[in-house]
């Protein structure tokens, strides 16, 4: 008995049932870091510039940045504020060396006038010495003595030239001489009474 052929039903799929299909190829792709869209590469630089340079950055084309371009980006991006507080450092490091100096300066100057004041006291004192020394009793009675060795050689010469002058008048008086006092140095006021005379064994010499 020859059986007759066989018919297939057709294969029914039911709701949510089939085949599995791979993804389409032609599913749109996000756009590769900063090589195939420059307002992307934007977005990405945005977190760490500033607004001016995300503005003047996107005045330029991004089309050719890489990733070495970012990374560029963002070490000068560290350099710059690096450099801002290395700056401020040395501004406060300027002001306070210019403080110091000042008070140096200060420091010089209060030693300079204290120096002048003291030579000023010495050369006082030195003038005052001088003054005190000027209007000594033992100078006075020194230069009186001076002037009596002179006198009395002044009159051996003219006895000696004159051989035949009665000399026995002249005598050596201090009538009316005073001590001339320094003018400076007013705290004393010393001298010789009008009409003293300086002693002397004999004001006459007789050769």
């Amino acid at each position: 008995m020859v059986e007759g052929a066989k018919t297939v039903a057709p294969m029914k799929h039911g709701a949510g049932k089939g085949l599995m299909k791979a993804p389409s190829t032609n599913q749109e792709k996000p756009p590769f870091l900063l090589h195939e869209d420059s307002k992307y590469a934007l977005e990405q630089l945005s977190f760490i510039i500033t607004t001016e340079d995300y503005e003047d950055l996107g005045n330029h084309s991004t089309e050719a940045m890489g990733e070495t371009g970012l990374f560029a980006i963002a070490q000068l991006k560290n350099l710059k504020s690096t450099m801002e507080k290395k700056f401020d450092l040395s501004e406060k490091v300027r002001k306070e060396l210019e403080q110091k100096m000042e008070k140096v300066m200060k420091a010089l100057e209060d030693k300079d006038k204290e120096v002048q004041d003291l030579k000023d006291q010495l050369r006082q004192a030195k003038e005052f010495a001088i003054c005190e020394y000027r209007d000594s009793d033992a100078l006075l009675f020194e230069l009186g003595d001076f002037y009596l060795e002179g006198f009395d050689d002044a009159l051996r010469r003219i006895k000696k030239t004159y051989p035949d002058l009665d000399a026995s008048n002249i005598a050596s008086r201090f009538g009316g001489y005073r001590g001339s006092l320094c003018r400076r140095c007013k705290s004393r006021q010393r001298g010789v009474s009008p009409g003293a005379k300086f002693p002397r064994s004999s004001p006459t010499h007789r050769g």
